[in-house]
């Protein structure tokens, strides 16, 4: 599953965080960073690790769960 991210403010502290915690990153549409992680199969997943790096619900981002892709091999 492919998560949006939609920075709103200076991205460099969650991209951080996002990468240290094992998220791969790239380039997505309109400016918005994709990303994926090997061990969120799903939203519950995804929503869950995004809340303990306390991005869930920060004001600094838009994020959004893309249902209609699956990573490769995934």
């Amino acid at each position: 599953m492919f998560t949006r991210f939609q920075f709103l403010h200076d991205p460099a502290g969650p991209l951080q965080a996002l990468r240290g915690d094992g998220w791969d990153l790239r380039s997505g549409p309109g400016g918005a960073v994709e990303g994926t992680h090997p061990d969120v199969p799903d939203e519950a997943a995804a929503r869950e690790r995004l809340d303990d790096l306390g991005l869930l619900t920060s004001p600094a981002l838009r994020i959004r769960f893309d249902h209609s892709r699956r990573p490769a091999g995934g």
